[in-house]
């Protein structure tokens, strides 16, 4: 019987755009999550958090070019699951 392997080599380039999507999203989460917590009661979670997610948007676009062109839904997905506690406060279009 197979078991899942966790293996990078064999996932596509949107899989793994997505996976560090995620790693950002957590690692900002992690890093801020007083912060988040108070923004997310206070309504202005993006306004709040803009510039950092601007710094991992920056890094994600230039380690995953062709996705960030083709699908850039990609990032604003992992920040609403991870920031936005899966609502849809953030949207591709708001990034650069």
């Amino acid at each position: 019987t197979g078991t899942a392997e966790i293996s990078s080599e064999d996932d596509t380039p949107e899989q793994k755009a997505a996976r560090f999507a995620r790693v950002l999203a957590s690692d900002i989460l992690i890093y801020n999550k007083d912060l988040i917590a108070e923004a997310r009661i206070d309504g202005n979670l993006s306004e709040v958090m803009n510039q950092e997610i601007q710094k991992s948007y920056d890094l994600w676009k230039s380690r995953f070019p062709e996705e960030s062109e083709s699908n850039p839904d990609i990032f604003s997905e992992a920040l609403n699951q991870y920031l936005a506690d899966g609502e849809k406060v953030f949207r591709s279009q708001d990034y650069s």
